[in-house]
């Protein structure tokens, strides 16, 4: 386990992929209906479907770059309110107000892809949200 953890702090390639590595490269936001080929992409694809894809939560942090995260929601997230009572937002704690539907752009795989997703935020993270924005457009 030590020497895995110095590999990937030295940044070299390990001679073997885990199960973290596995999911990153055969992540997708948004997944068509088509059965995966690899065990790999099953593997990414058995995570995606414990996702609950209703509402996302975001990742305000560098807003003022005009840069956020948002994902799916986890079961205990569920389970805790984010994302529905509570603020989207990762780094808040405040009771979510605002419902907001967001075309969210990104690129996967070397392709600009769009979605419409759903995000609830209180008043203050709302305006974190639009600044970004705002930043993105200039």
């Amino acid at each position: 386990m030590e020497e895995y953890k110095q590999a990937k702090e030295k940044g070299e390639e390990l001679p073997f992929l885990t199960d973290h590595d596995v999911i990153q490269r055969n992540h997708q936001f948004l997944r068509e209906s088509s059965s995966p080929a690899s065990s790999e992409a099953q593997q990414a694809l058995q995570l995606y479907d414990s996702l609950y894809k209703e509402l996302c939560v975001a990742d305000l942090a560098a807003y003022r770059q005009g840069r956020i995260g948002l994902r799916w929601r986890t079961q205990e997230e569920v389970l805790a309110g984010k994302g529905d009572q509570v603020c989207a937002n990762l780094h808040c704690g405040a009771q979510s107000r605002k419902a907001l539907e967001v075309n969210f752009a990104y690129t996967e795989m070397g392709e600009r892809k769009n979605a419409l997703v759903q995000v609830h935020l209180c008043r203050k993270c709302k305006h974190r949200l639009c600044h970004a924005r705002r930043v993105s457009q200039k």
